[in-house]
């Protein structure tokens, strides 16, 4: 939409200064940047919030969470169910709140699916360029359980995510991640968060070398997608 467009660009910097201010992120010698990474509805915002929480309780420092979601509300127009239409003007902000995230070395955690390999590939270049632990927290879910919660959140606050894409992205953020870890190897840490059906932590493994493809077994892109457009449920 360009009018979200043009608001982006014209408020960038405002937003991006009010998001990070450092009174409130304070600089650290030693910043940390998480990447989220998962499915839509695998219950990666209630991991990154988890994890602030711990982030706080161990050094005392708030760490920002950074969620393009949340971002969408800066534009007129915007209800929930339109928010594809508004994906290219929040990514406007992010990139705006990251650059100065990073300039002030301030932590921070990008809640996100991560599965643009070109752009992930970048921001996680910046951060190791400037010398900062890079660690990706992929969020595993069962993707009829994640469809059931994307369902849910559509219900109570509009955002609508179309099916197709809900499928591409259970597939492709695993590849993205594999793909990540293979280019910067030691550099970047991954850590692998497993749900169980009822949303609990069914199992956390710190720096895996890949997120094996046995994790998708029993589906494929057609009959995942058959399955959600049929409206099935577990």
């Amino acid at each position: 939409m360009e009018s979200a467009l043009l608001f982006a660009k014209a408020n960038k910097k405002r937003i991006a200064k009010e998001f990070t201010n450092p009174a409130v992120y304070l600089s650290e010698q030693s910043p940390v940047s998480v990447f989220m990474s998962g499915c839509a509805g695998a219950g990666k915002t209630e991991a990154a919030i988890e994890l602030i929480d711990e982030l706080v309780a161990n050094t005392g420092v708030r760490t920002m969470r950074i969620d393009p979601d949340d971002l969408r509300n800066h534009f007129e127009g915007y209800i929930g169910t339109n928010s594809w239409m508004y994906q290219r003007a929040a990514s406007i902000l992010v990139d705006k709140i990251h650059d100065m995230a990073l300039d002030q070395s301030q932590s921070f955690v990008l809640d996100g699916t991560l599965c643009n390999l070109e752009k992930a590939d970048l921001n996680i270049t910046r951060s190791l360029r400037k010398s900062r632990q890079c660690v990706i927290m992929f969020v595993y879910q069962k993707p009829e359980l994640a469809w059931r919660f994307v369902q849910a959140r559509e219900r109570q606050e509009g955002r609508r995510i179309p099916p197709e894409i809900f499928v591409e992205q259970f597939f492709l953020a695993k590849d993205v991640v594999n793909a990540l870890k293979d280019k910067f190897g030691n550099r970047l840490l991954v850590n692998l968060l497993i749900k169980n059906t009822d949303a609990s932590l069914k199992s956390y493994k710190e720096d895996i070398h890949l997120i094996e493809d046995g994790l998708h077994d029993g589906y494929d892109r057609q009959s995942l997608l058959r399955y959600i457009k049929a409206g099935e449920r577990l």
